[in-house]
């Protein structure tokens, strides 16, 4: 009963994490409604929701600070946070109030870190707040005319034929389908670690809308997180298995299916040709990159579709609009995570490991997001990373109360 109590207790965490879901929901229903300064009412309800978890977050009690790879993330993130948006700001970009809601998170997290079940309530609550706003917002959507319902799952995310682009694919109120289907990998990627059966009330739904997404980048983020689920399962019918089988037969696997992949679409559904035209950003700017204004002005003008908007790959996008710094920044950040990650794996958590590595895979051939912002994909590479040095820091204190005894 105490464990299954403590995922209801409610955290700093939790309450700030619903910005995302508050915002997309407001967002889609109310983009042309400003209400102060020209901020839109997402921005304002975002801030209203920050500030409830600022009251939460200074009556927290928290443990004391470890200096550890999960906080060394958290630190790398404030500096690609800070990265990005001083080159946006030279860039001449504009930018919302939201900007400013992401470190203040990440100070929040360094200042107070929570235990796994205060994290897991976090997630916990992320998910289902997600899925049931947006199945909410569709239904009303799709009630008053607002946008029509598409749900048409097919092949097209193996890469194996099936649907191209066009208006079969379901965006929801993300406004792109390769927007859409990260966030609901995420949901079933962290509801396949819950131990219950209503798990399946967030994974099925979240599915079948994932499907109709036709987003292959988030399918392969959901296949190499559950090959992670499988290569360090503890599952009495798997033990049998040794690790290292389980590596082999899971590389053995995404090495037939990438090289089916490439025989039947060698440009990636036209992805190699804009991988060849950020590298030529790059190397045109290595330090600076070509900034976000120079691409928008060529998409303008015509000299490149409007599909090129960014890499649709995370580290090429980084290098190609911000420069070498951000993106061995970024880099390191994410070696950092899998690190933390792994190493909570090998101990009996997963899921913390599922999600970076999902958030990675995703990144390979889409760009979910901004680094300057506080979304989804974002908001879950935190969680995990957080699951992950919680579970860590627990077993070492764990293993020094035994040595004190």
């Amino acid at each position: 009963m105490r464990s299954k109590s403590s995922l209801l207790r409610i955290n700093y965490l939790g309450i700030f994490m619903l910005i995302v879901p508050v915002g997309i929901v407001l967002q889609d229903n109310f983009a042309t409604s400003p209400l102060i300064k020209g901020q839109s009412l997402a921005i304002a309800g975002s801030w209203v929701i920050a500030l409830v978890a600022g009251i939460l977050w200074v009556r927290q009690n928290s443990e004391k600070r470890r200096n550890t790879l999960g906080m060394y993330v958290i630190v790398g993130l404030g500096t690609v946070w800070f990265l990005i948006t001083t080159l946006d700001r030279i860039d001449g970009q504009g930018f919302n109030y939201n900007s400013y809601l992401f470190p203040i998170l990440l100070i929040m997290i360094f200042i107070k870190p929570l235990t796994v079940s205060q994290i897991k309530s976090a997630a916990s609550l992320l998910a289902v707040t997600t899925l049931v706003l947006v199945l909410l917002n569709e239904v009303v959507a799709v009630t008053t005319d607002r946008r029509e319902l598409v749900l048409d799952p097919g092949l097209r995310m193996t890469g194996l034929g099936g649907y191209e682009m066009g208006g079969v694919r379901w965006i929801g109120p993300f406004d792109n389908p390769n927007y859409a289907g990260p966030v609901l990998a995420f949901l079933i990627i962290y509801s396949l670690s819950l131990h219950t059966r209503a798990k399946w009330v967030l994974i099925l739904p979240s599915l079948v809308l994932l499907s109709a997404t036709g987003s292959r980048s988030a399918f392969l983020g959901l296949l190499l997180a559950a090959s992670c689920y499988f290569i360090f399962s503890s599952n009495r019918k798997l033990n049998h298995i040794q690790r290292g089988a389980r590596i082999f037969t899971v590389g053995g696997i995404f090495l037939i299916f990438t090289l089916v992949v490439l025989y039947r679409d060698p440009t990636l559904s036209y992805r190699t040709p804009i991988w060849s035209l950020y590298v030529d950003y790059w190397l045109a700017e290595p330090i600076s990159g070509v900034g976000t204004q120079r691409i928008t002005n060529m998409i303008e003008s015509g000299e490149i579709p409007y599909w090129n908007s960014h890499a649709h790959n995370l580290v090429l996008d980084l290098m190609g609009r911000y420069g070498s710094i951000a993106a061995i920044v970024v880099l390191i950040v994410l070696a950092l995570a899998v690190a933390v990650g792994y190493r909570a794996a090998r101990n009996g958590m997963t899921v913390g490991f599922a999600l970076v590595v999902a958030f990675i895979g995703m990144g390979i051939t889409e760009v979910h997001g901004s680094w300057g912002y506080l979304g989804e994909p974002l908001a879950w590479l935190i969680l995990g990373t957080l699951l992950s040095e919680a579970f860590l820091s627990s077993k070492t204190r764990q293993g020094s109360a035994q040595l004190d005894l």
